[in-house]
């Protein structure tokens, strides 16, 4: 008993624990002091046969390694130690309180294997805790936020329970809606669809968007195809038969209009499902969104699809049409400046790519008007704008900068192959 006395006695004088550094560093914070004295009491009670030698050995082990403001059980998760988290966790003078206590970011060991994908740290120190899903950790965020944004989608099942969403707030299950979302998690914002539907149909993000804006501005992705369609008509049909028409008008033009928005991105996906059932007799509103222009310059989808260099979209919106009426409406239609669809074809492209050479370019552009205007009634090419200009005269005001551009290259180009020469033959 005597040498247990002393052996305690000596390793206590001869080595402090992690917990004892982390004490020096921040001797006022009450966590760490409480952390400490409840591993203080592991070493002084060596003699009790409920002791856990491998704890006490695994303090040791560990001397040394803990960085500031971090606990024994973030060391533990950051060295990937499984097992010696398990043993301090389930060590009987660990107290489930103990495994809140935040980093230097604010995030307890919990919340940091949340991020980093560890759901057996999760697993060890959830059974201990059960309530650490519920606690917010940095900037606010709970366990579930920081595993979609750390796109681990096996956690974010694991944590995705009904109990959890009874007990969290609607702010913090708006900011799981859009984050999956943003994160591509289209199931995890299907099934709250389900369960909070209204609300977060209409919630809006810090950007004033919907949900529906941002499926819109998603760039098409073939892999999630299937998952972002769903989710379309699931929210489609939604504010159809829920809301009035004013103001589904405003959760779809505000504060931008989301089939223009879809164009830009050249989502052709969401279009598919979002304008498909304009001919359907339950949604003779629809079509009213084919004919929206935008309030600021007038410009249509068409007009849209066409200056974005969109083809496939401008095939989509040539090619689809139920009715021939609105068909000619937005075919013949005119932006605020009197620019029909091929004026657009005419321009320069909303983006460009700077790398592209200027005859690259003037060759597409060349053949990109000629294929639109395949595709629209002769009379649009002889059209005048207000400027007096028809989409010829546009075409070869574009392409004359566009041919200065070359020349001005080509000329660059063989200054700098003289320069060259010149270089050599001094040489």
């Amino acid at each position: 008993m005597s040498t247990q006395n002393g052996d305690d006695s000596s390793s206590s004088k001869s080595s402090s624990d992690p917990i004892s550094t982390q004490t020096k560093q921040k001797p006022t914070d009450p966590d760490f002091i409480n952390l400490k004295k409840a591993f203080d009491s592991v070493l002084k009670e060596v003699e009790s046969c409920y002791v856990n030698w491998e704890v006490v050995n695994l303090l040791d082990r560990l001397h040394g390694h803990v960085q500031r403001d971090e606990t024994i059980f973030h060391l533990a998760l950051r060295q990937n130690h499984t097992r010696d988290l398990e043993e301090v966790v389930n060590n009987k003078y660990t107290e489930p309180q103990y495994l809140e206590i935040r980093n230097n970011d604010g995030n307890p060991a919990f919340h940091v294997a949340a991020m980093t994908g560890k759901w057996e740290f999760m697993r060890i120190m959830m059974n201990k805790n059960p309530n650490l899903p519920l606690i917010p950790g940095q900037d606010e965020m709970l366990p579930i936020h920081l595993a979609v944004l750390g796109s681990h989608r096996q956690i974010v099942n694991n944590l995705y329970t009904s109990d959890l969403l009874e007990k969290m707030s609607n702010k913090d299950i708006g900011q799981l809606f859009f984050m999956a979302f943003k994160n591509n998690m289209y199931d995890v914002a299907y099934n709250l669809t389900h369960m909070h539907n209204t609300k977060l149909i209409v919630q809006r993000d810090d950007d004033e968007l919907t949900a529906l804006h941002m499926l819109a501005r998603k760039p098409p992705s073939e892999k999630n195809k299937y998952l972002q369609q769903r989710m379309i008509l699931n929210l489609r049909g939604r504010f159809h038969f829920w809301f009035e028409y004013k103001e589904k008008l405003k959760l779809r033009t505000e504060p931008s209009v989301v089939v223009f928005d879809a164009i830009k991105s050249g989502n052709i996906h969401f279009l598919e499902v979002f304008l498909s059932m304009c001919g359907h007799p339950d949604y003779n509103s629809e079509t009213k969104l084919w004919e929206l222009k935008d309030p600021y310059n007038g410009q249509n989808i068409l007009h849209i699809a066409v200056w974005y260099r969109q083809k496939s979209i401008m095939n989509f919106i040539l090619d689809s049409w139920e009715s021939k009426h609105t068909k000619h409406i937005v075919i013949q239609g005119v932006d605020k400046d009197s620019n029909n669809v091929l004026h657009f074809a005419a321009r320069p492209p909303r983006e460009t790519s700077a790398s592209l050479r200027p005859d690259i370019q003037m060759k597409r552009e060349l053949e990109w008007f000629e294929e639109v205007k395949k595709r629209v009634p002769p009379e649009l090419n002889t059209m005048k704008n207000k400027d007096g200009k028809t989409p010829m005269d546009m075409l070869h005001a574009h392409h004359t900068n566009l041919s200065s551009e070359i020349k001005d290259t080509a000329k660059k180009v063989a200054e700098s192959g003289m320069v060259h020469y010149h270089k050599k033959g001094v040489g």
